[in-house]
């Protein structure tokens, strides 16, 4: 479910750097009478765009579907029509068909077998549901457009996601290339880091993520990636070479067994040291609002709670959950991992990344 969450967030985010005259996610909020005549209005691709906007917005995810079932024989080309159908495939799974989801792609691109706009579409659409054809209609579209940011970024994500880290890896590196800005930087230094760590590329995963600390202007939780990139890689640098594989993709260690092996790691105690600094650091820069489980912080706190510095993990909820006093439950399963290392019990996390 993690990994649904996280792609569900890159595609808002991608909608919301294309800018409100083309996005779909970006819209304002309509009254029930503006609804009601729009409804009366002839059908067109504006009056289709706005009725999608407000039943979107207004939680009525079955409507704001049909919609784009519309779209999709109408305007296989409309920006960002493949992100909003991938968000609706997962909020109103029983509006959608996969099979002839694809098979609607498929007919719109046998009309138009080179427009990048349906290429990505399509893909974007089937990323999670069809792997293999999205992954293939992306490298489709990076023979047309090698430098598409979008398109490296989700066939990235295919690979890393799929277990195999190393191969994700050439393609974050074109985003970087491709990058137009601080945030698109910052997206590509946090994955080419986080997948690099994955792959047992200990310095090159170290090297990227201080680049990432080093963006301006980028948001909080780029940051404390970061420093659990920078944490981990410590922990790594400190292995013998016999244990360095224990724990290379963190796709691994989903299970507490996992890591309660740390313990029989032979870490040298500067590296662990350094190891809790960065997990304090990544505290700093946590928002109001942070949920614990299944995040990249929150390994790293598993990791040292397997190597047996309970201190440091119990200060580092503590504080975390201070910080997120204003939002009761984000700070719930802090709570309940609080009270197990207070009373000497092992807390149950809940790692579902």
């Amino acid at each position: 479910m993690r990994k649904i969450v996280v792609m569900l967030m890159v595609a808002a985010a991608s909608a919301l750097a294309m800018g409100a005259e083309e996005s779909l996610r970006i819209f304002p909020y309509y009254t029930a009478a503006q609804i009601s005549e729009l409804e009366k209005q002839p059908v067109s691709l504006q009056t289709q765009v706005k009725l999608y906007q407000a039943y979107d917005r207004g939680k009525e995810k079955r409507k704001a579907a049909a919609i784009l079932h519309w779209l999709l024989k109408e305007r296989p080309d409309y920006p960002w029509l493949g992100n909003a159908i991938f968000t609706s495939f997962y909020e109103c799974p029983d509006a959608w068909d996969q099979t002839e989801l694809k098979k609607t792609w498929l007919a719109a691109l046998a009309k138009q077998p080179d427009n990048p706009t349906i290429l990505e579409n399509a893909a974007v659409s089937l990323k999670l549901t069809d792997k293999a054809f999205s992954r293939e209609l992306f490298a489709k579209l990076l023979k047309l457009q090698p430098e598409n940011f979008q398109a490296n970024h989700s066939c990235g994500d295919s690979y890393r996601l799929s277990g195999h880290p190393e191969q994700a890896l050439p393609y974050y590196q074109a985003m970087l290339r491709s990058a137009k800005d601080d945030n698109q930087r910052a997206q590509a230094f946090d994955m080419i880091a986080r997948s690099a760590l994955s792959a047992g590329k200990t310095a090159m995963a170290a090297e990227f993520a201080r680049n990432l600390l080093d963006c301006p202007d980028i948001h909080s939780s780029d940051r404390y990636n970061a420093c659990t990139v920078l944490g981990r890689a410590v922990l790594r640098e400190g292995m013998p070479e016999k244990d360095a594989a224990f724990s290379t993709n963190y796709e691994t260690l989903k299970d507490l067994p996992a890591f309660l092996k740390y313990r029989n790691l032979e870490i040298p105690k500067a590296n662990i040291d350094k190891a809790a600094e960065w997990l304090k650091k990544s505290v700093s820069y946590c928002g109001d609002v942070y949920t614990p489980e299944g995040t990249l912080t929150m390994i790293l706190a598993c990791e040292l709670y397997g190597l047996e510095r309970h201190q440091d993990v119990l200060d580092f909820l503590e504080t975390l959950a201070k910080r997120c006093k204003a939002e009761p439950d984000s700070s719930y399963g802090m709570r309940d991992y609080i009270a197990a290392l207070k009373a000497g019990r092992t807390p149950n996390w809940r790692i579902c990344w």
